[in-house]
């Protein structure tokens, strides 16, 4: 299909292209039911744009599209918020974001008082930013990067909270941030 909306659902049996600038229509169905089923390739290329019309149950995924093969570079034509597409198994789905998740439970961070200190706070799920509270007031937190920045000018331990958010949700745990007496060389004299 060139351009214009195209509708499917039901069955098919003959190769499937959607080109640039053309939409794909698709109503929701139950989840984990294809709403077309196709025998043969089904392609949405780069620039196609899929309307899914109904609103999804919170969590769920949706099969759009099964086929022989299904390649997608297609984007929803209006965001629904918490989902994405993405292509699994020879199917389209529209499938909920997964809130990130951090690699471990146990988060500690030491530093130096008087030198510069630098964290990351690293999740997974692409977070789309992050958050920390209880810093200590020399430290700040680049809420796009996930850095956490400053110069310590003391000693001491603080919990802070960090989190990670996307479209799925947020998750947090604690870090706790040590801050060491600096150490100077011994000088000889």
């Amino acid at each position: 299909m060139q351009e214009g909306t195209l509708a499917l659902s039901g069955t098919g049996t003959s190769a499937v292209t959607v080109k640039s600038n053309a939409v794909l229509e698709i109503a929701l169905t139950v989840p984990g039911t294809a709403t077309f089923s196709n025998t043969a390739a089904v392609s949405l290329e780069s620039g196609s744009k899929v309307r899914v019309t109904g609103i999804p149950a919170s969590g769920s995924t949706y099969t759009l599209i099964s086929g022989s093969s299904v390649a997608s570079s297609a984007t929803l034509e209006t965001p629904i918020s918490g989902y994405q597409l993405a292509v699994f198994n020879n199917s389209l789905q529209l499938q909920p974001f997964a809130a990130p998740t951090f690699s471990s439970n146990s988060f500690a961070a030491t530093g130096s008082a008087n030198s510069a200190f630098t964290y990351q706070i690293v999740a997974s799920g692409s977070p789309t930013s992050y958050g920390a509270t209880g810093l200590p007031g020399w430290a700040s937190l680049n809420t796009f990067t996930g850095t956490i920045t400053g110069t310590p000018n003391s000693t001491g331990t603080s919990t802070v909270t960090i989190s990670a958010t996307n479209a799925g949700g947020t998750v947090s745990t604690t870090l706790t941030l040590t801050v060491a007496p600096s150490v100077t060389a011994p000088v000889i004299t």
